[in-house]
């Protein structure tokens, strides 16, 4: 800016020289004039001495006039040209200027904290270095002063002294050892009483887990060992579109279902839970879920859904597989004390032969004899272990697109097969005992009749395989419930491979679908 204002003040120089020049040509060029008019009248004017002073003084006074009239013109010159850049410097710099001057200021400023701070720092340095060299003086001379006594009975100071040094010496190292055997001793004493405390805090929590388990076993056989609940799924849209009329007469008990036949009778059946239309899925879970409970405690469970086609076993099953992946690892992470490895394998019964819908390529599926439990397993099938409940859901949706079915009068998709979902728990209890636990989740394919589903060929054959292995099932179920000595497991492919799960101590579930559509080729009063 500053190299700006020095051209500008410059040119405004150059041009008024310029006119001084000019003007000053023009005094030369009028006072030359003058001389010659003058040599011209000079003879007249040489000898009257009067006139020639008069015309001098006149001569005088027209080149002041002229120079009085140059000089206000050229004054005239300059402050218009010197308003005209003022005009132009003020509008066109002013913003500029104001700029470079703060920003000269705030350098300004901050020069002037850079050097305050810096000549701080020696200031405080130099305080410090005079306060120590200050006191190590007053040392000196504070040692020298007191050493000056003792300089000459030096001999016989020190004989003194350091007896009584060493005691003190000797006197601190013994408190100190004293104090940290006594800290040692504390801690340690502290430490095997809390030591003492967690092993009875643990041995507590131990007797109050086999307590537990113990109780809730026996809870679960009050219940029954055996429970059936009864689900009734509502009418479909197109069932309301014919005027379907509902057969289920009477749900006002959660325990008792009474059913209308078409030629109006009534039919008063008593069980453990009954399930209306009104009941969603989370209902039914949050009654089977103690069931769980038993087979996180070690004892097998198995759950069955059973029904007439086109009932709504499937989608109940689907239902129990959603939810059953997050219930197992929720109730893992509470359970501290237990160790739990899960693992997973899916096959089908069909026509009375075992299908691994995990490996389809496997053919080691074979029915064998367990050794420790003399139950009857499969062995050879496929499993995936399970770490999260997603895992769960996966493994069900692509074993799922290999599972047998077919149409028929009462259902385009029918299933033709019992698909067995096996759920494995290893477990290691608080005690460090090793158990094993199976969860089967059946989904058993729909009773029916052949002269009302319509089935032929192949679909009669699957029909009546499927009747004859649900036959098996209730001959083994009614001979557990009324505590047979023997209980019929071989006489069908679905209950041998069930025998873990419904043998023992094993905890079951059937969960009985209803359709309450009477137009259905299957009346319910049957089913």
């Amino acid at each position: 800016m500053q190299t700006e204002r020095a051209k500008q003040n410059s040119q405004l120089a150059d041009k008024t020289l310029t006119t001084l020049e000019t003007h000053g040509l023009l005094i030369a060029m009028s006072h030359s004039s003058h001389e010659s008019k003058s040599n011209y009248h000079a003879k007249s004017l040489h000898d009257n001495p009067e006139a020639h002073k008069t015309t001098i003084q006149a001569r005088r006074l027209i080149e002041l006039e002229a120079q009085v009239r140059l000089q206000q013109e050229m004054l005239k010159t300059i402050q218009s040209e010197s308003q005209i850049s003022s005009k132009r410097f003020s509008v066109s710099s002013i913003s500029t200027v104001t700029a470079e001057l703060k920003g000269s200021i705030s350098t300004i400023r901050h020069d002037c904290e850079s050097l305050r701070r810096k000549f701080s720092l020696k200031i405080e340095t130099a305080r410090a270095a005079i306060s120590d060299k200050f006191v190590e003086f007053l040392s000196r001379e504070s040692y020298s002063k007191l050493n000056r006594p003792f300089q000459a009975d030096h001999v016989s100071f020190q004989p003194t002294v350091l007896p009584l040094v060493r005691d003190c010496k000797r006197c601190i190292l013994e408190s100190h050892r004293t104090l940290l055997v006594r800290v040692s001793e504390s801690i340690k004493a502290v430490c095997e009483a809390y030591s003492h405390r967690l092993v009875t805090l643990e041995s507590q929590l131990r007797t109050e887990i086999t307590l537990r388990r113990k109780l809730h076993n026996q809870l679960i056989e009050i219940r029954g060992g055996i429970r059936v609940f009864v689900r009734v799924r509502p009418l479909l849209q197109d069932e309301i579109s014919r005027g379907t009329k509902s057969c289920v007469a009477d749900l006002a008990d959660e325990s008792c279902l009474v059913l209308e036949s078409l030629s109006g009778e009534r039919r008063q059946f008593n069980l453990d839970k009954v399930f209306g239309t009104a009941c969603g899925n989370s209902d039914l879970f949050h009654e089977l879920s103690q069931l769980l409970v038993s087979s996180l405690d070690g004892y097998n469970v198995s759950i069955l859904a059973y029904g007439a086609t086109n009932s709504g076993k499937t989608y109940t099953m689907n239902s129990i597989y959603e939810r059953i992946g997050f219930e197992l690892f929720d109730a893992q992470r509470q359970r501290a004390f237990w160790k739990y490895t899960l693992s997973l394998s899916v096959c089908e019964v069909y026509m009375d032969s075992v299908v691994d819908l995990i490996n389809l390529k496997n053919m080691n599926v074979d029915i064998r004899m367990n050794v420790d439990n003399g139950c009857l397993h499969v062995p050879g099938l496929a499993k995936i272990f399970l770490e999260s409940p997603a895992d769960v859901q996966r493994a069900l949706e692509e074993a799922s697109k290999h599972r047998a079915v077919s149409s028929t009068n009462c259902n385009e998709q029918s299933s033709r097969s019992h698909l067995i979902t096996c759920i494995y728990l290893d477990i290691v209890t608080p005690n460090g005992r090793n158990i094993e636990s199976r969860i089967h989740l059946v989904d058993l394919a729909g009773s029916e009749r052949l002269a009302k589903s319509g089935a032929t060929g192949q679909t009669a054959k699957e029909a009546f395989a499927i009747n004859k292995s649900l036959s098996a099932l209730a001959d083994v179920i009614h001979a557990r419930f009324n505590k047979s000595t023997h209980v019929p497991y071989r006489n069908s492919v679905l209950t041998s491979v069930l025998n873990e799960s419904l043998g023992g101590e094993s905890k079951t579930l059937t969960i009985v679908q209803i359709s309450p559509a009477q137009v259905c080729p299957i009346s319910p009063c049957n089913s």
